[in-house]
């Protein structure tokens, strides 16, 4: 994740850097069955314990800056429809670990998210 972030922080005018970051953090922070951590192993078996890896990957990307960078790639790039639909799905999933104190955040998201989905409605 910090790898992630720390390129986008770094070449911000990249789009398809910005693209792929956005996809990366989208599935990185999405829950599904394959994003589970591994409870232990008992003789052999691996078990799958049902705590998800998305928790501790949406904290990571909200305290290293990852929605600040999603929303700015969103508002760099609002021609690029992959990238606006990754990132819209990254800031969905984040959305979870916002706080109050980020509603300034969490407006700009909701603003980029509904000129996203206006420019696009017919792709």
């Amino acid at each position: 994740v910090i790898a992630i972030l720390d390129g986008m922080q770094r070449f911000p005018a990249c789009e398809g850097l910005q693209d792929r970051g956005c996809l990366c953090l989208a599935l990185l922070t999405a829950g599904t069955e394959d994003n589970k951590v591994s409870a232990d192993y008992t003789k052999g078996k691996h078990q799958e314990s049902s705590v998800l890896l998305r928790s501790q990957s949406r904290r990571l990307v909200v305290r290293q800056g990852g929605l600040e960078l999603l929303l700015n790639a969103m508002q760099r790039f609002q021609r690029n429809l992959l990238l606006q639909r990754s990132a819209a799905m990254a800031v969905g999933q984040l959305s979870t670990e916002l706080r109050t104190k980020e509603s300034n955040m969490e407006n700009k998201a909701l603003q980029l998210l509904m000129q996203a989905m206006r420019k696009h409605k017919r792709e």
